[in-house]
């Protein structure tokens, strides 16, 4: 039984780990938003160049 509770327990402690992993990706992906922003709005236009086509490449693949 002991042995049952302890598995129990570091499979819960595990999914915590997978959990917060998965949040960060979410926080991650949010800030890169952000920073594609910040250079579309940059005001040196190869910058918005660079930034479009990288955008049009990362959705082609």
């Amino acid at each position: 039984m002991s042995t049952e509770v302890r598995n129990v327990e570091s499979l819960e402690k595990l999914l915590s780990i997978v959990n917060s992993i998965k949040e960060v990706k979410k926080m991650v992906k949010k800030l890169k938003k952000v920073a594609f922003a910040d250079r579309l709005n940059s005001a040196n236009p190869f910058e918005k160049i660079r930034l479009m086509l990288t955008m049009q490449w990362m959705m082609n693949s």
